[in-house]
């Protein structure tokens, strides 16, 4: 289903994003991430965190 449709059926359409802080690549220093849940047009949630590098970086994170 497009946007569009989604749109005229009054669904609300959330959205889920995370973003890490600049960071030295090799340091192996905790770096801070941020997210954001968003339902429509309103905050949902949101949180503020550290994490290590790699790829279990972001494991057990919930917003």
């Amino acid at each position: 289903m497009n946007l569009e449709t989604l749109l005229k059926l009054n669904r609300v359409i959330r959205v889920i994003g995370f973003d890490d802080a600049p960071f030295n690549r090799h340091s192996g220093e905790p770096v801070s991430v941020a997210g954001v849940v968003c339902g429509g047009t309103r905050d949902r949630g949101d949180g503020l965190g550290s994490s290590a590098t790699g790829w279990v970086g972001c494991d057990g994170y919930a917003l």
